[in-house]
């Protein structure tokens, strides 16, 4: 969890320009149950005093995390969490500060360590939660480990003054660096604090290397495929853990699976677990860990995403071939003997048929649900999905289906939900203001306010966004053109040559390639290869080859099958060219079709370009995106290429 990064001058500005303190007012409602809108007012305050402090000593370039919580840090979020360079040793200095409206404390004799400062109970001193968050930083399962910084943690009692909270500040907690308490009459000393902490030097680098330490824990399997030799990832014969670290819910459904593996084996039980969550929240990193856990060939894993399998089974064919045999698609199993296997894992299972088809192979056209089939095929089950990304008409993957299928197996399917996630920079308002965007939630569409976790951009023009997405190719980054399924798809010419079918008055580019051959004209790669090879940034892809996959910076063509007309969102099927949902009825061609934008707009990890083919789209997409002459709003980059 983190609600937004920044330099502290960067936060003033945007405070002075009057958008910064209602956004956080309204983002923090999400966060902070139970507490009402005065204290809401003050905590606000306090932060903007805290930046102040840093502006005021020169530190205005040091990074204020807001509401940090690292993944498994299981206890709250600090309020806020100052990150620079130090100014003696050059090391990443980090200064966790929580902030305290108290205005008296005095301990509750009943309970030694507890405190009353208002509240109807007394409440534990304060220094039990900035001790344990930066232990937790650098500890084994934190975020810092490896890394050499300085570190310090403070106290705010920005309303208090310190006669007022003698007998808290007397309380031997309160004499180490990581416990440094400051009160309103003090606040010289907090900034002396700040001054030795921090140089009077960009944060940047610092901020970048602990965003990219957080994305390493949740990291997507694509990323894992482009920078390390898969098979060891996925089947490491030791089974170290080199790049996937279970947490919260995560870890409680691979030990429940595994247990029940076991249970499968020594008894023979049947099982079947459901695990929901969106984008970025670790399903296939349980996937992974379970394949590792149980290996081919009484596992599987399959999928039933082409372009997704396509770039696994081409990597593991020529890795290894025994591996690439635990790869399957879902329509595999029509024919396979009940229970032959111990654990079948099927990740994207929203993207579940009704029934197994295949239009060159008869033996995998079944005439039962494709759910029943993979159910029967193995002792313990596994469903990974999200229903916001079903994305064709014959996809039936749902929670209901799974439950129904269970129970008239008489097995009560076990359910875990994974609500965090660290997809699209670990930006969690980025996927809220998604959801709102788009309709996928009840919540009225808002503006969004740069997070400094992910960038979000509305391009003038199509050449403008491919400039952008050839830009950040150019420097080092991933990145990738996507586009609703509103042109033609045309097969390649006899020269190999591409045609361009996505046209938009003077531009045009083609998709990704429509054939199965190993090379064509210009460097351009197969389909199940476009998301990974370089040449793959010149082709637009679609829902199609996109799901599954994740890149730096991702830029979105949305086409006139989803337009924006009186306030609400259209879905148009005589603008869409994908013959699998147009014939739809209205109600689930527009379910379809808000889904496939749901998966565009969240294929990136660093920055989104936005265009809309339709010009009252387009209107409305930049009145809810707008433009920011700020500089350290965009996500951060290691500076000193660390």
């Amino acid at each position: 969890m983190l609600l937004l990064q920044a330099p502290a001058r960067a936060l003033i500005t945007l405070h002075r320009r009057g958008v910064l303190k209602p956004h956080l007012l309204e983002r923090i409602k999400e966060y902070e149950e139970g507490t009402t809108e005065s204290e809401q007012e003050a905590w606000v305050t306090s932060l903007l005093e805290l930046a102040s402090d840093l502006v005021e000593t020169g530190r205005s370039e040091v990074r204020v995390l807001v509401e940090f919580r690292p993944p498994g840090y299981t206890k709250g979020p600090m309020d806020a969490v100052l990150v620079g360079i130090h100014p003696e040793s050059g090391h990443d200095s980090y200064l966790p500060v929580e902030l305290k409206r108290w205005t008296n404390a005095s301990e509750d004799p009943r309970k030694p360590g507890n405190y009353h400062v208002g509240y109807p109970t007394s409440t534990k001193h304060p220094s039990q939660q900035v001790k344990p968050f930066c232990d937790f930083l650098t500890s084994e399962d934190g975020p810092l480990k490896g890394i050499q910084v300085e570190m310090a943690g403070a106290v705010y009692l920005h309303n208090a003054d310190q006669a007022d909270v003698s007998e808290l500040l007397d309380h031997k907690s309160t004499r180490t660096i990581r416990t440094v308490h400051f009160t309103g009459d003090r606040r010289e000393d907090l900034r002396q604090l700040i001054r030795t902490q921090f140089a009077p030097t960009p944060g940047e680098s610092a901020v970048a290397r602990l965003l990219d330490s957080l994305t390493s824990k949740e990291d997507s399997l694509l990323k894992v495929l482009q920078n390390n030799p898969l098979a060891d990832v996925l089947f490491h014969p030791h089974g170290e853990d080199h790049v996937f670290t279970l947490r919260g819910n995560q870890l409680a459904a691979k030990s429940d699976i595994l247990a029940a593996v076991e249970r499968a084996k020594s008894h023979g039980d049947k099982a079947v677990f459901i695990i929901t969550g969106g984008a970025g929240t670790g399903k296939t990193a349980i996937a992974v860990e379970l394949m590792r856990a149980v290996q081919p060939p009484k596992a599987r894993l399959a999928n039933g995403a082409e372009a997704f399998m396509g770039l696994l089974k081409e990597h593991l064919g020529k890795t290894d071939p025994v591996l690439f045999e635990a790869l399957a698609y879902f329509n595999e199993f029509v024919h396979a003997s009940p229970d032959g296997l111990t654990l079948i894992v099927c990740d994207e299972a929203h993207r579940l048929r009704s029934k197994s088809d295949d239009l060159y192979r008869a033996d995998r056209r079944g005439d039962r649900p494709q759910v029943d089939e993979l159910i029967d095929a193995a002792r313990v089950s596994v469903f990974l999905l999200d229903e916001k990304q079903s994305v064709r008409g014959n996809e039936v993957g749902r929670l209901s289906t799974i439950r129904r299928a269970a129970k008239e197996r008489g097995i009560k399917a076990a359910e875990f939900d994974l609500r965090r996630q660290w997809r699209c920079g670990g930006s969690d308002s980025y996927i809220k203001w998604v959801h709102d965007l788009l309709g996928l939630s009840n919540n009225d569409p808002w503006k969004w306010l740069p997070d400094g976790m992910i960038h979000v951009q509305v391009a003038d023009t199509p050449s403008a966004l491919e400039h952008v997405i050839l830009h950040e190719g150019n420097n080092g980054s991933t990145a990738r053109m996507v586009a609703g399924y509103c042109w033609p798809w045309s097969k390649p010419r006899k020269d190999k040559t591409l045609v361009p079918d996505v046209e938009i008055g003077d531009w045009a580019r083609p998709w990704n390639v429509n054939g199965t051959l190993k090379s064509y004209a210009n460097g351009a790669p197969p389909k199940n290869l476009w998301s990974v090879r370089r040449e793959g940034i010149h082709q637009v892809g679609c829902v199609y080859t996109a799901q599954g996959m994740e890149w730096d910076w991702c830029g979105v063509i949305l086409g006139k099958d989803y337009v924006w007309r009186d306030g609400k969102w259209i879905a148009q099927p005589s603008a869409s060219h994908d013959s699998k949902v147009k014939s739809l009825d209205s109600d689930r061609f527009h379910e379809c079709i808000r889904n496939v934008y749901h998966v565009l707009l969240t294929r990136a990890r660093r920055g989104v370009v936005l265009y809309s083919d339709d010009p009252e789209t387009q209107t409305y997409l930049k009145e809810h995106v707008p433009s920011f002459d700020i500089q350290g709003l965009r996500p951060p980059v290691d500076l000193d290429g660390h």
